[in-house]
């Protein structure tokens, strides 16, 4: 089983479960959020992931 803290808007996660190739490295968002619906920025080696319109964010720390 993962272990993942919500930190303010981002998601900390330690995996330590093993899941089906399809699901690593998998974001599933909320029903209804569609690709255009989403905004990614980056900042050095942090990318964000932002639901235009709303105050949901996804930070993934370490990205290159």
């Amino acid at each position: 089983m993962s272990t993942c803290p919500v930190v303010a808007t981002a998601v900390t996660c330690a995996m330590t479960d093993v899941r089906p190739l399809a699901e690593v490295n998998t974001l599933h968002l909320k029903p209804g959020v569609l690709p255009s619906d989403l905004a990614f920025d980056m900042s050095i080696t942090t990318m964000f992931i932002n639901i235009i319109g709303t105050s949901d964010q996804f930070r993934a720390e370490g990205f290159a």
